[in-house]
């Protein structure tokens, strides 16, 4: 019995005392958390000049919208001595979520950076002191962007799931933009002392949606639906905990305490005997019955986590402080440290890639002209990327870095490979949240904000400004921004044309998924960006930090046009441009494809084969087609879905850039006119959590008003049902009031971008482009 095994784990038992006070935080405690987080880190460089890579961890929490993320990092402050009282996001007193809509609405927003120390949960495990730097990013859909940005440079990450829900939409989300970068994750089911938590149907959601092999390496013990004891798989130990004291022994060789454990070894040995050939022959070398080395367990889980073969999973509930110390040991044992990563690369700068080449570049696997490897050694040249940017009112712009080799010093002037300018690097801070910690160097594998760069946008590369003139010409991949799906106009209310353009220009700097432009018929600003809460955020968040109030207008989607048909044209130019007479002729095909960009032929570079001046007009060509590709034919919306290839290009010895730029362009027009296209509309996948009583009221709201596609009806726990359903972003626009309205305030809803899907012809009258 559960009972019977507490009490004989009471007498044998090790504690070990964790103190977590469940109270709000005063300001007088939150100034003396942030205190503590400085006087922790001045007291351990006085000890060490700098970590080792071997035992740095750069790792991301990730998850869908309320499955624990920031409160599971507040847990983890705590444990390692970073603040001495936990905020709660109920409060809105947490440290990692700090800007003042986070706190309101009980969500995170922008992505938080801290760094702390972890040498293990039990002194007896003889576990070497790691540096974990942290990055706990929104769940929410609308700040995709900042997963993405994080993931790009991180080497690990510990994806959150409710013990309810399972994976749920943002967590197909999530999981995809680690994948394409080959991010090794771990998994912590949170929320286990919720009614209906289920560890065992999350283990199976992860393996149906997310197609990878769940390994546990903790299970839950629980008792009446209790939870209060987790079984460690692997050092075969029990934790249990007695109000802030948390226990931990050996788990006896009897009761059910000793089923769960023997169960869940020969699950683990199984699992990874199946993925992991060195561990299947220690496993076969044993007599029979014995079990592995704990060494021998832990090493094979690593080396199959960090080749994406496996997702080590835990449990836990961190509003509890269960289980989180455990957490922290996996990010130790199982998440690869920057030596464990493969190098990362660069690239010419002016070398044209596609988004495939950029996503090789990004993981160390492309094999073009003129690569470059990078390794995390000090002594290698600085190579650093900047991955985040934002607006302090004391420092100016803090620009997040991670440093991929070399030592970057306050004072050092860098050179920006990508724009071609250099920049003085005037402080090098460490990052807590909000607050910051001047240092005097940072070292490779470690991620450091920098103030004094005025020009250096997300996505460009940093070396020193004495580097070698090939690592000046040569960049890493930059950061993926995905393209905006909702649109509104804005009105300036009181402001001055010089305090709008300033604060909009900051804005975008800090967040690339944000495009301001000008209607050319109406003249009216247009704010774009990934949904109605974005927008609503951005346009907050003017108000609160720049002073400048905007007025929205209706929001609108952001439709593409799609080719109907290949054609092939070409076109002559002869005029005088610049002065001189300028003649060439270019003969090119448009054809559609299934991507959602436009896309160029590889086969331009055999065209310029023999030209005395290949890059300089391959680099013209590219210019043009871009620029004629940029809009459909039709509706001239942003055009997606067609591949151009150059058949022949004929043209004067002298011909100028800008004159084969303009007939690219012009050839690449009139080729699409010919073509022809159809629009496309976003279709989302769309989860809406209700209750039973409410079913009918939102599928007939979905079908008869929303032109939804209804998937299936989830039952969940009690009462609880979620609707799965395709519907066209267009008519979720103020989703939010309706639903609140059908169910009393008591559904919700998420939503992710699934595809692009053609309007019917006989609904293009009506739709408001």
């Amino acid at each position: 019995m559960l009972i019977a095994g507490q009490q004989s784990l009471r007498r044998c038992a090790s504690a070990r005392f964790i103190s977590t006070a469940w109270c709000g935080l005063s300001r007088r405690q939150f100034c003396a958390s942030k205190q503590s987080w400085k006087k922790h880190f001045k007291s351990n460089e006085s000890n060490q000049s700098h970590p080792d890579p071997r035992l740095i961890r750069n790792i991301g929490i990730m998850a869908h919208i309320d499955a624990g993320k920031t409160t599971t990092t507040e847990r983890m402050l705590v444990l390692t001595g970073i603040t001495k009282v936990a905020g709660t996001v109920d409060d809105g007193n947490t440290q990692m979520d700090y800007l003042k809509d986070e706190r309101q609405r009980g969500i995170t927003i922008v992505s938080a950076a801290t760094t702390f120390k972890w040498s293990g949960t039990r002194v007896e495990d003889q576990l070497d002191e790691h540096t974990i730097n942290l990055i706990d990013t929104p769940g929410h859909v609308d700040f995709t962007m900042e997963v993405e940005r994080s993931l790009r440079v991180l080497d690990g990450g510990v994806l959150v799931l409710d013990a309810v829900a399972g994976v749920e939409a943002q967590t197909m989300t999530v999981w995809k933009q680690a994948s394409r970068y080959v991010v090794p994750t771990i998994a912590f089911v949170n929320k286990m002392d919720r009614m209906g938590a289920n560890f065992d149907r999350c283990c199976r959601s992860i393996q149906e949606k997310l197609n990878i092999l769940p390994v546990p390496v903790t299970v839950p013990a629980k008792s009446a639906d209790e939870f209060n004891h987790i079984i460690d798989l692997i050092q075969g130990r029990v934790y249990w905990w007695e109000g802030d004291a948390c226990h931990s022994s050996t788990v006896p060789d009897h009761g059910e305490f000793y089923q769960l454990l023997n169960n869940g070894r020969n699950q683990l040995i199984d699992a990874l005997s199946s993925v992991d050939d060195l561990f299947l022959e220690a496993v076969m070398s044993l007599p029979e019955g014995e079990l592995p080395p704990v060494s021998t367990t832990l090493a094979a889980i690593r080396r199959a986590t960090n080749s994406k073969a496996i997702i080590p999973i835990l449990c836990g509930a961190a509003r509890r402080d269960k289980g989180v110390e455990q957490l922290l040991d996996a990010v130790v044992h199982f998440l690869p440290s920057p030596l464990d990563r493969p190098p990362v690369q660069m690239a010419p700068v002016h070398q044209v890639k596609s988004s495939q080449d950029l996503q090789l570049l990004a993981t160390g696997k492309y094999t073009g002209d003129g690569v470059i490897s990078i390794h995390p050694n000090d002594d290698e040249e600085l190579c650093a990327l900047a991955f985040k940017i934002t607006h302090d009112t004391h420092r100016g712009a803090l620009v997040y870095t991670r440093l991929y080799s070399g030592i970057l010093t306050s004072r050092d002037v860098l050179y920006n490979p990508d724009l071609g300018i250099k920049e003085r690097a005037s402080k090098v801070l460490r990052v807590h949240a909000d607050d910051f910690q001047e240092l005097h160097e940072a070292h490779a594998g470690e991620i450091v904000a920098v103030v004094g760069l005025k020009h250096t946008m997300s996505g460009n590369t940093l070396v020193n400004n004495r580097a070698t003139s090939q690592m000046k010409t040569h960049s890493l991949a930059g950061i993926t921004i995905p393209q905006p799906v909702f649109t509104c106009s804005i009105e300036v209310e009181g402001s001055s044309n010089a305090d709008v353009e300033h604060a909009l220009d900051c804005i975008q700097r800090e967040d690339p998924s944000i495009h301001v432009s000008v209607d050319d018929e109406t003249g009216q600003t247009l704010l774009s960006g990934m949904g109605e809460l974005h927008l609503e955020i951005i346009i907050s968040r003017l108000r609160d930090e720049y002073g400048v109030t905007l007025i929205p207008g209706r929001m609108k989607v952001a439709y593409r046009e799609e080719l109907s048909s290949s054609v092939q044209h070409e076109h002559h130019l002869h005029r005088e441009l610049g002065g001189h007479m300028q003649d060439c002729r270019v003969s090119l095909e448009v054809s559609p494809c299934d991507s959602l960009v436009v896309s160029v032929d590889d086969n331009i570079k055999d065209v310029l084969t023999g030209d005395k001046r290949p890059e300089e007009l391959l680099s013209a060509l590219h210019h043009g087609i871009e620029l004629g590709a940029c809009r459909g034919p039709s509706m001239a919306l942003p055009l997606v879905g067609a591949h151009v290839r150059l058949i022949s290009l004929n043209h004067d010895a002298d011909i100028s850039p800008a004159a084969l730029t303009a007939c690219a362009a012009e050839a690449t027009q009139k080729a699409l006119v010919a073509a022809g296209s159809h629009i496309l509309e976003p279709i989302m996948q769309l989860e809406v959590m209700l209750e039973e009583r409410d079913v009918g009221s939102v599928l007939n709201d979905l079908s008869a008003h929303r032109h939804a596609s209804v998937r299936q009806v989830e039952m969940r726990r009690g009462s609880e049902r979620v609707v799965h359903a395709d519907v066209p972003l267009e008519k979720m626009i103020g989703y939010s009031s309706v639903l609140r309205a059908l169910t009393s305030g008591r559904g919700t809803f998420s939503m992710e971008f699934l595809r692009y899907e053609q309007v019917p012809p006989s609904q293009i009258a009506d739709t408001n482009f």
